[in-house]
């Protein structure tokens, strides 16, 4: 079984790590990638991280998703997260 590259690099490692729960923003844009609902799940995730912009993971999971899929917002939210990042002094998302 082949991994998106979103599934791959964002859901694994926090599934791993215990971090996701039923309500989870991420989870859900994961279930909804898994159904074939891309873009539901690309709202889903733009509006998780519209509502909390300090959320650095869930930035990460837009930029990441968008990327995945070659979309041209992809660019963009990769420098939201780069400044979000910034502010929150986290230099590994720098």
């Amino acid at each position: 079984m082949r991994l998106s590259v979103f599934a791959r690099y964002c859901v694994l490692p926090l599934v791993r790590g215990g971090a996701l729960t039923a309500q989870d923003p991420i989870q859900e844009a994961r279930s909804l990638e898994a159904e074939g609902r891309i873009n539901r799940a690309r709202e889903v995730l733009e509006a998780a991280w519209k509502e909390s912009p300090q959320d650095l993971l869930r930035g990460e999971a837009y930029a990441r998703f968008l990327d995945s899929y070659n979309h041209p917002d992809a660019r963009g939210a990769y420098s939201s997260l780069r400044d979000a990042a910034r502010k929150a002094g986290d230099a590994e998302r720098e």
